[in-house]
């Protein structure tokens, strides 16, 4: 457990600290965009599981003890920006893959990565001059110190804990194999040459014991999904120009999804092993 410091919420400012070096940790990969994705994954999942518990604990704290907070320091303005968080960190893993496959300069995603670094900023300062501090001044040292007990307790995954599974896990067979049919998607788009791509989703399909029997089974299910969408744009090219353009932001959008789901399926596999 993290040390309680009465004065300055020391919990909290660690949870930051985290937070911060998984930052600046994925601003030294932005020249290997799916490592990038990984670490991102990780990141992202810290900060959904600290927001969940501010917005399951702290801001209803602070909503009953503060009854009038400045607008700036509103809950929902906490509440607001959590939701950006969310949104952005989604996008800055979408701009990874698109990298990666769409030969997409880097530079787009380091700027993506500084415009969310500054997102996380502005958030904590703001937590820092409004949340914490106006809690701090109505709790007593009992209930903070519940709530600082309980944010310590709160799931939290350190990327230098997990970074070398991840580098592993970027450089197997079995998550090279379940990008193939978006890298083969985005090649297909490029050189203008529609044609389904069965091979690529037979390909991505041998999932291995990498993942549980469950997860395999979702996450087949998911390519035969995806596998369809793509005979189905490769089928409308004659249609309404807006519409192909529409099923076209459709395929890629769920093909990159289909990635985050196996990323997502093999990260709560490998902390449940730990746990064991």
């Amino acid at each position: 457990m993290i040390e309680r410091n009465i004065e300055s919420w020391a919990v909290h400012e660690a949870c930051h600290q985290m937070f911060d070096e998984g930052l600046a940790l994925m601003l030294t990969q932005v020249s290997e965009p799916l490592l990038f994705f990984l670490h991102g994954y990780v990141l992202r999942e810290n900060l959904r599981t600290h927001m969940e518990f501010e917005e399951n604990l702290v801001l209803p704290l602070y909503e009953e003890t503060v009854s009038d907070p400045p607008p700036a320091g509103s809950v929902a303005e906490f509440f607001d920006d959590h939701e950006m968080i969310r949104r952005h960190g989604a996008h800055l893993l979408d701009i990874a893959l698109q990298t990666e496959f769409k030969e997409i300069e880097p530079s787009l995603l380091r700027q993506t990565l500084g415009a969310f670094d500054d997102l996380l900023e502005h958030h904590h300062e703001r937590e820092r001059k409004y949340l914490y501090s106006a809690l701090g001044r109505h709790l007593d040292a009992g209930r903070r110190a519940a709530v600082e007990d309980a944010l310590s307790e709160v799931e939290r995954f350190p990327l230098e804990e997990y970074r070398g599974q991840l580098e592993a896990l970027v450089q197997s067979d079995d998550f090279r194999n379940l990008t193939i049919p978006y890298r083969d998607w985005c090649m297909m788009l490029r050189r203008g040459q529609l044609h389904d791509l069965d091979e690529s989703f037979e390909a991505a399909c041998q999932l291995s014991p990498l993942w549980s029997e469950k997860e395999r089974s979702v996450l087949q299910k998911l390519l035969s999904r995806d596998a369809r969408l793509v005979e189905t744009f490769c089928a409308i090219q004659d249609e309404d120009p807006r519409e192909v353009a529409r099923e076209e932001r459709k395929v890629d959008q769920t093909l990159r999804s289909t990635i985050q789901y196996g990323v997502r399926a093999f990260f709560r596999e490998m902390v449940t092993v730990e746990d064991d």
